[in-house]
């Protein structure tokens, strides 16, 4: 006699592409909260009367498109994009980028991970 192996009732697509993204969205939130924090406890020593170019840097809601979600960091203050240190040509948002990016990706890529991994694919039961 063939032994029978019995799974447990396999989920449906549309529910585990929904708590897939779930999972995604709060992943996504927590990191573009700590890159916006990052950016704005690098953003210092600018000397302007009103304090906008700090004030300046917000962060988008999640955003599901059709494919993706995606998250923005910004700042609307018209010369953010051309600072620089005296002396130097370098743009400090530029050296920002690439100070903080490289040390905030593998963890961002291990909260995905773990997010892929922890959808269950089955029914309980």
């Amino acid at each position: 006699m063939m032994p029978v192996i019995v799974m447990s009732k396999i989920r449906t697509p549309s529910a585990i592409v929904a708590d897939t993204r779930a999972g995604i969205s709060r992943v996504l939130d927590g990191h573009a909260d700590k890159v916006l924090s990052t950016i704005q406890g690098e953003w210092t020593g600018w000397v302007k009367p009103t304090g906008g170019s700090f004030a300046g840097w917000k962060r988008s809601a999640v955003q599901p498109t059709k494919n993706r979600l995606s998250v923005s960091i910004g700042n609307a203050v018209h010369y953010v994009p051309f600072v620089h240190r005296t002396g130097t040509k370098v743009r400090e948002v530029e050296k920002i980028v690439e100070a903080i990016l490289p040390p905030l990706t593998p963890k961002l890529i291990q909260s995905l991970g773990a997010v892929a991994a922890s959808v269950p694919l089955t029914e309980r039961g």
